[in-house]
């Protein structure tokens, strides 16, 4: 099994087809069988939740967050399939990929849709999965982008404040706090896998998401 486990990171690292797997590794058909099987029993995403609490527990704090920050990431897609759209201000032809992060950058939800979608509406939907996987969650962060909607469901349906940062208007800053999400997303650039959308079904973009979240918290020193 920790063959299996070793191919599949290899795919998301490098980025390689399932069918181009090297020949030292077990045959693809297996690997990818056994991708899809965790898959479907939310095992991937398990496994990074789990990860999350020891990283933070080893880092001196407390194993769920108190604080997340949300944001979104428009990418191109390579392949057929639902939830595909064109993002007028981005010019992106593909998906949206949002994510929710606590202040170490460990991502405790992913949602991905259309990229016509609004990130305001489709931020509520990875909110209710950000507090069931982190139900100790005090407060939100985000950008202008989810004033409205999302805003007003945190605040109003969950009774949590949404700090909402604003964009400089000259120059570059880093706004506080806003930095944390952009560099887990830095991170997934870092797996090839992720440098465009290459699944058919957003199910396994978000596994792949979580698996690269994986192979970082293996990685990471508290852990």
């Amino acid at each position: 099994m920790r063959e299996i486990i070793n191919a599949i990171l290899y795919v998301c690292k490098t980025g390689c087809q399932w069918r181009h797997l090297p020949v030292n590794f077990a045959p693809w058909q297996t690997v990818y069988d056994h991708f899809r099987r965790l898959r479907l029993r939310g095992v991937w995403e398990n496994m990074m939740l789990r990860l999350n609490r020891k990283v933070r527990e080893k880092s001196g704090r407390n194993p769920g967050p108190s604080y997340l920050i949300i944001d979104s990431q428009s990418v191109k897609s390579a392949a057929e399939g639902p939830e595909r759209g064109f993002h007028g201000g981005k010019k992106v032809k593909g998906r949206s990929r949002q994510i929710a992060v606590d202040t170490q950058g460990l991502i405790w939800a992913v949602h991905i849709h259309a990229a016509n979608k609004s990130d305001t509406m489709e931020g509520c939907a990875l909110a209710d999965l950000a507090l069931e996987n982190a139900p100790s969650t005090e407060a939100w962060c985000a950008d202008a982008g989810y004033r409205g909607t999302f805003e007003n469901y945190v605040s109003r349906e969950r009774g949590l404040p949404v700090h909402i940062s604003e964009r400089i208007q000259d120059g570059f800053a880093v706004l506080p706090r806003r930095w944390v999400v952009e560099r887990t997303f830095a991170w997934g650039n870092g797996q090839r896998r992720l440098s465009k959308d290459y699944e058919k079904s957003t199910l396994c973009s978000e596994a792949m998401i979580h698996i690269s979240a994986i192979a970082r918290n293996l990685r990471a020193p508290a852990a």
